[in-house]
C-alpha cells in the first residue's frame, strides 16, 4: 500500500500491466521493528494490535512485496508499533499496533487504493482495445470478482488478483480489529460473455491455490 501517486497500473508497449500499487519499488525482505511515534504513545490505552498472519503474508509475497516494508513506507506515521515474528515461509507473521484514530486512517486508505485499482482497470481495457474489464468486490469486501477476456496479460493479471486480494484482506483485518479470521472468495469472468471462467470453491482458496485458469477453461467460457 504504497503512496497513491504510485499506485497506478503500468501498460507497458505489449499491453501488459501491473498494478502498481506493491509495484516499483526493491525490498531485500522483511526487517523488524519500527520505532513508537512519540505523539502517540500518550495512547497506550487504546492501541489496538492488527495480526497479519502468514498466509497473507504468503499472498502479499506472491505480489513480490513484504507487507512489513510495504506498511512501514505507506503509513505516513500512523502506526505506533511496527514488528514481525517467526521465519518466512513458517510462521512469519506481522504485528501492526495502532490507535483507533490510526486504523481508521488504514481502513479509509486502503479503501482508496481499491477504488484506485477498479479505476486503472477499465483504463487498462481502453489502452488495450478493449471493453467490459471490471474489478469489483462486496460490502464485505470477501466476494471478488475479475472481469477480462484473452487480450489480457496474464501474468500481469494474476499480479493484480493478488494484490487487490491483499488489500481486500488487509481491510477485514483492520476492520476486525485484532480478529485474524478473512475469507475471500474469487470468481474470474470473460468480459466477452459473462460467463464464468475459474473461480474458487470456499473462502480459503486464493488465485494459484484453489484456483487456476488455462485454454480449456476460456474455451468453456465461450460455449456456456
Amino acid at each position: 500500500m504504497r503512496c497513491l501517486s504510485k499506485r497506478i497500473l503500468a501498460v507497458a508497449t505489449s499491453a501488459a500491466f501491473v498494478c502498481c500499487m506493491l509495484a516499483g519499488c526493491t525490498v531485500s525482505g522483511p526487517t523488524t521493528s519500527e520505532s513508537p511515534a512519540p505523539a502517540q504513545q500518550e495512547n497506550q490505552a487504546e492501541l489496538i494490535t492488527i495480526d497479519i498472519p502468514t498466509r497473507v503474508v504468503n499472498i502479499a509475497m506472491h505480489a513480490n512485496e513484504y507487507p512489513i516494508d510495504d506498511l512501514r513506507e505507506s503509513g505516513e506515521g500512523h502506526f505506533v508499533d511496527l514488528t514481525d515474528e517467526g521465519s518466512i515461509g513458517e510462521d512469519y507473521h506481522v504485528l501492526l499496533t495502532v490507535t483507533e484514530q490510526d486504523r481508521q486512517w488504514w481502513i479509509e486508505y486502503t479503501e482508496q487504493l481499491l477504488t484506485d485499482a477498479r479505476a486503472e482497470m477499465e483504463r487498462y481495457a481502453t489502452s488495450i482495445g478493449e471493453e467490459g474489464y471490471e474489478f469489483s468486490y462486496d460490502d464485505t469486501f470477501t466476494q471478488l470478482s475479475y472481469a477480462y477476456n484473452q487480450a489480457a496479460d496474464a501474468d500481469a493479471m494474476v499480479g493484480f488478483i493478488y494484490q487487490t486480494e491483499y488489500l481486500c484482506i488487509m481491510h477485514q483485518l483492520l476492520s476486525g480489529a485484532g480478529n485474524t479470521s478473512w475469507e475471500v472468495s474469487i470468481a474470474i469472468i470473460n468480459s466477452d460473455t459473462s460467463n464464468i471462467v475459474a473461480q474458487t470453491e470456499s473462502g480459503s482458496e486464493t488465485i494459484g491455490n484453489g484456483i487456476t485458469i488455462d485454454g480449456e477453461d476460456w474455451e468453456r467460457s465461450y460455449q456456456q
